[in-house]
């Protein structure tokens, strides 16, 4: 935009324009007119009318003089008005406040042809009128621009501020000490105006000239009009920097919001890696180190540490820390109570703390540094803090203090489940252990007890043979009281020895088959013979105890993979129980069939029911647990250990099959299941998931 409106003239052009035309005019009249006869004056422009085209007439001095007073009013007026709008047309090209009024000072110092004009902005705040522009005709003049005039005490500010105008015809005659100094450097006559925005003073406009006498109407009518142009113009100004500074305030704002934002995105995303890393840990160390190496990486700190506490919370040792510039501390105890002791106290009310140490007591050798100390703490109480140290002041701000807290409470979760998990492996170590000494136990009791018990058996035969030969015992020929006392004593003898020989087998092939070392043979069974073979002594039993034992067995059932001898131990055990827990009169079912596995393989299951016995639910989970004994059943009436069911599930697992339990409507069954070839399809071990 062009500066100057009125192009490459002299700053006065306008003055002179104007002196020029008023000029040749008069010449021109002069030549026509008898001198001292007439004056020549413009009309008055209409607003339609440029100022240029001007129509001069002449008027006779022998005419009414009022008419002349009317033709010289209107004459200075347009004068006043084309200054006026030279002036404004000026100083409206720009906005910056500074290259305005140094503009309006310099136009109204050559259009009004004064020594000095001074524009000076009131600061109220600072109790001060400071000069902001200022022309001087003699630039060897002393200049007021460095100098700040005071508000208090001051009779010329007091005027200005009550929106006078002020016209001093005689600089010499100020007495104040304020504005004496300023009478000196510029004597002469003085018109000070005050400049009024929305109410208020901004600031004062001042005309100096060295005449003295004081300034005329028409002279301070245009100055006026001049200063309420500058006026508006200084208001424009300040509305646009205004604008210009809103606009600035708003684009920081969606900045440091966009930033904001940015930084919280990163935030978030840098959170959720840290704790997946935290939570996917089991080991308290390596949660630590995680936390503390991400931290530092991320936000880019000096040193960062981990300290955990001890139960009671009077000290703190340093667990963890990464740190480029910082002597190592890893391994440190801090005393709590001596140590930082009004920040420990914080942290121990589950507060972060921000401050500036000028010495630490982990790192005595370090400079001063912004230190943030959080907590790492549950609903159980706080279990430890991390330490961040940052240089030069730098403080940490809100999101970055909230992702320190939010990593804190990750470490917090996941320090108390590795502690948990740490608590639950010790109490299975020690179980196992105990479990193990019990084995140990078991095993050398069975040891032991299966030499003495072998010998009762022999003993107990060598008798009966003895007995036999005495004839003590009964002749089915020749029955006697006495022989059936004998044989029946040697009967529970029998019995018992043979009951105890059964329990001690049992627990020492349950020891074998929890040890793996219990040794299986692998053969072809057929099903069928074999199950027809395997129930037929139970027929017997179940017909002696008044119980119905029903048979039913698919015809083609194919060769099965299995170990003859657990296979038979596991069905005799389970028809055993059978017959001995279900009542008179009641059902056992052994039913044996094939189920589809796969397309090449089938599943061979055996099924013994019993009806009139059920077992509920909470105890039927525990039914294959070692020495368990169901509670409702008399252990005098039915004798056993609770290792028959333990030792079906082992030997099944053993060859590869599976067994569960089902108990519901008076009724309980046990199912084996066991793999089986397809029809056609070459015999192999198969093992069942």
């Amino acid at each position: 935009m062009n500066s100057d409106p009125f192009g490459t003239s002299s700053k006065s052009s306008v003055v002179r324009e104007l002196s020029h035309q008023r000029s040749q005019k008069s010449q021109s009249n002069e030549s026509e007119h008898d001198p001292g006869t007439v004056l020549a004056a413009p009309l008055q422009p209409t607003k339609r009318q440029p100022c240029d085209d001007i129509d001069w007439i002449s008027v006779p001095l022998s005419a009414d003089g009022n008419l002349l007073l009317v033709q010289e009013s209107r004459l200075l007026h347009m004068d006043q008005e084309r200054l006026v709008g030279a002036i404004a047309q000026r100083i409206r090209h720009t906005l910056d406040l500074n290259t305005l009024v140094a503009i309006a000072a310099e136009e109204l110092g050559e259009l009004l042809h004064v020594d000095r004009v001074e524009i000076v902005q009131y600061l109220p705040d600072l109790g001060l009128w400071r000069h902001v522009a200022e022309y001087r005709r003699d630039p060897t003049a002393s200049s007021f621009m460095q100098q700040d005039i005071p508000d208090a005490n001051n009779p010329l500010a007091e005027q200005l501020k009550q929106f006078e105008f002020i016209q001093v015809g005689n600089s010499s005659t100020i007495n104040d000490e304020i504005n004496q100094q300023f009478a000196q450097a510029s004597p002469g006559s003085w018109l000070l105006l005050p400049l009024k925005i929305e109410g208020t003073v901004w600031g004062s406009l001042s005309l100096m000239q060295h005449r003295i006498g004081g300034w005329q109407a028409s002279e301070i009518e245009l100055i006026r009009a001049a200063a309420d142009q500058l006026a508006i113009a200084i208001q424009h100004s300040q509305l646009y920097q205004k604008v210009q500074q809103l606009n600035e305030e708003l684009e920081q704002t969606v900045r440091k919001r966009t930033n904001q934002l940015s930084q919280s995105l990163a935030n978030e995303s840098s959170l959720k890696r840290i704790t997946d890393k935290v939570r996917d840990s089991l080991d308290e160390s390596h949660i630590l180190e995680t936390a503390v190496e991400e931290l530092a990486t991320l936000l880019g700190v000096d040193c960062c540490d981990t300290g955990l506490y001890n139960e009671s919370r009077d000290t703190c040792t340093v667990a963890y820390e990464h740190t480029s510039i910082f002597p190592s501390a890893q391994g440190k105890t801090i005393d709590m109570a001596t140590s930082h002791q009004e920040i420990y106290e914080q942290l121990l009310c589950c507060q972060h703390v921000q401050f500036c140490s000028l010495k630490s007591d982990v790192y005595p050798d370090v400079a001063a540094h912004t230190i943030l100390a959080c907590p790492i703490f549950d609903n159980q109480g706080v279990l430890g803090d991390l330490w961040l140290f940052r240089a030069n002041a730098q403080i940490f701000d809100d999101l970055e203090v909230r992702l320190v807290q939010q990593v804190a409470n990750q470490c917090a979760i996941a320090i108390r489940q590795a502690r948990l998990y740490q608590a639950a492996q010790n109490q299975v170590e020690a179980l196992e252990h105990i479990n193990q000494l019990k084995d140990n136990f078991l095993s050398t009791v069975s040891h032991e007890l299966r030499t003495p018990i072998a010998t009762i058996k022999m003993a107990i035969q060598m008798l009966t043979l003895a007995l036999g030969r005495e004839g003590l015992l009964p002749d089915p020929q020749k029955p006697s009281l006495n022989t059936n006392k004998i044989a029946h004593y040697l009967k529970i003898l029998n019995d018992e020895c043979n009951r105890e020989i059964g329990l001690i087998t049992d627990l020492l092939d349950l020891q074998k088959l929890e040890a793996g070392i219990h040794t299986t043979t692998i053969q072809p069974i057929e099903p069928k013979t074999y199950l027809q073979r395997l129930l037929r002594p139970f027929q017997e039993q179940a017909e002696t105890q008044g119980q119905i034992l029903h048979i039913e067995i698919a015809s083609d059932l194919p060769t099965i993979l299995s170990d003859p001898q657990s296979l038979e131990r596991i069905l005799v055990e389970l028809i055993s129980n059978a017959c001995k827990y279900t009542p008179l009169g009641e059902t056992i079912t052994v039913t044996a069939s094939l189920s589809p596995l796969s397309s090449k393989t089938n599943i061979l299951a055996i099924k013994v029911s019993n009806s009139g016995v059920e077992i509920s639910p909470d105890q039927l989970v525990q039914i294959f647990d070692k020495f368990y004994r169901i509670p409702n059943n008399d252990p005098h009436r039915h004798g056993g250990t609770g290792l028959g069911l333990a030792l079906v599930k082992k030997l099944v697992l053993q060859i590869g099959g599976k067994v569960y339990a089902e108990s519901s409507s008076g009724q309980t069954s046990f199912t084996v299941e066991i793999p089986a070839t397809a029809p056609g399809q070459p015999l192999s071990r198969i093992h069942l998931t």
